[in-house]
Order: C-alpha cells, then structure tokens, then sequence
C-alpha cells in the first residue's frame, strides 16, 4: 500500500524554528517599518513590542520542536538550537531584508534624513538582532523547561520585570537628556531641508 503524504506538507518539513519565525513574521515586518520610518523614535516605541513577539516566537519555537515527531527526545541544545535558529530569520534574514527595501524607497525622496540616520538604522538594527537572539532562546528554553502549567504565569512576571526595566531605564535616560541640557531636535529641519540630487 501506498504511504500517505497527509502529514508531509511543506510546513510540517520545516523545522521547529523556521516555523516559529514565520508564524509570527507578519508582526515582525510591522514593527521593522515602524523603527526604519521614524529612525531611534520608532524603534524606541516598537522595543517593547518587538520583545514580546520574540518571546513569544521562542515560546512557538519550543512548542513547534516538542510536538515535532522528528524529534522525539530534543535535549536542551536542540530546543537553544530552533530558537536561535528562529531568532536568526527574523533578526537578521526577514528584518535586513525589509530595512533594505524601506531605505531603497526612501532614498529618492529623503536622500538627507536617510544619510543623516543611517548610523541610527545601523545601532538599532545590532541591538535589534541581539534582543531577538536573546529572547528567543530565552522563550524555547522557558517553553523545554516549565511547559506544563507554570509556564504562562513564568512568561507574565519575566514579561512583566522586562517592561517595569524598560519603564526606568527610559526614564533615566529622559532625565539625563531633559537635565544634560540635550536638545535632540535642533537640527532636525537643517537635515530635512538637505536637497536631494535629481
């Protein structure tokens, strides 16, 4: 008899973390169009965001990897390998790529402020990949360790310190800038008034 491919789809042929990465890779471009628009603001705003999705990409990546028949007895190793193997097609595979196409369609129009941010893009792009690999190994390794019913209220109070550091580590810098006397945008009009050569 014949054996039945049901079960052999394209998806169930990925691997645990590819899975994960493109199960939550509509988000990810979202937030990588909102930090590339507005350069240090829009990823100041997409951060926490964007660290939520990564765990919860290496909590999938987790889940993806212990229902996976292939895998029958995923040590630990395994379970860091999918979520760094899924942080690096998000942070750096399917961000880079969009980034690319973002600065592409903005160079004809804003030839200046895409010059002038280009040291920001670059800064937020590394800080970017290092959260996505972190958190998402992170999440696979929470999701091997607690995947029983400990694991949502694990997932809240790391979630939850993450935010409350956010929380102060923005307000120290405010403060520093606020009381440093720093003004960020002042010379803000001069970059975009910058002409763009035709």
């Amino acid at each position: 008899m014949p054996e039945t491919q049901t079960t052999d789809s394209w998806w169930n042929r990925l691997s645990p973390g590819v899975k994960a990465a493109l199960t939550v890779a509509v988000v990810v471009i979202m937030l990588e169009v909102v930090s590339d628009l507005l350069p240090a603001v829009g990823f100041v705003v997409a951060l926490p965001f964007a660290i939520a999705t990564y765990y919860v990409q290496g909590l999938l990546a987790g889940r993806y990897l212990k229902n996976d028949p292939r895998y029958p007895a995923a040590g630990l190793g395994r379970y860091l390998g999918a979520g760094a193997l899924s942080a690096f097609w998000t942070g750096v595979v399917i961000s880079n790529v969009v980034t690319i196409i973002d600065t592409v369609l903005l160079t004809p129009v804003t030839l200046g402020a895409v010059l002038a941010a280009l040291p920001l893009v670059l800064v937020s792009s590394l800080v970017d990949i290092a959260l996505n690999f972190f958190f998402t190994v992170l999440g696979a390794w929470l999701y091997r360790r607690f995947s029983g019913g400990r694991l949502f209220g694990i997932s809240c109070a790391v979630m939850g310190l993450v935010m409350a550091g956010l929380c102060l580590v923005g307000a120290a810098l405010a403060g520093g800038l606020i009381f440093g006397g720093v003004d960020l945008f002042k010379h803000l009009p001069a970059i975009l008034a910058t002409p763009t050569p035709v």
